[in-house]
């Protein structure tokens, strides 16, 4: 690892976990969780995250791909409640943003 990316590393170890996939590089024991926009019928953005379910914004037809690793299947259920408050919130945006961040 190079002293760029071990500085990044140290930095983002305390970020949202939604941010982690974002650094495709890196070690998938950081990638936890991920809310993505499906549009097309596809994720806007790739992840490499196994498991998934889909979260539908409760104001409107927008749906979410929600990706979690392995490691947060236990958590699932407040994940899914998380992730429905964020798709509530990206509402009032008109869900302009692709990745929505999520905070454990």
């Amino acid at each position: 690892m190079d002293s760029w990316s071990g500085a990044i590393h140290g930095h983002i170890k305390h970020a949202p976990t939604s941010y982690f996939k974002l650094f495709s590089g890196w070690d998938a024991k950081l990638m936890a969780v991920s809310l993505i926009k499906i549009v097309d019928g596809k994720p806007a953005i790739s992840d490499a995250l196994p498991n998934q379910q889909t979260v539908q914004c409760p104001r409107c037809e927008q749906r979410y791909r929600l990706g979690y690793s392995d490691n947060e299947w236990h958590k699932l259920s407040a994940w899914l409640g998380k992730a429905e408050r964020a798709a509530r919130e990206s509402h009032k945006k008109y869900h302009e943003a692709d990745v929505l961040q999520l905070r454990w």
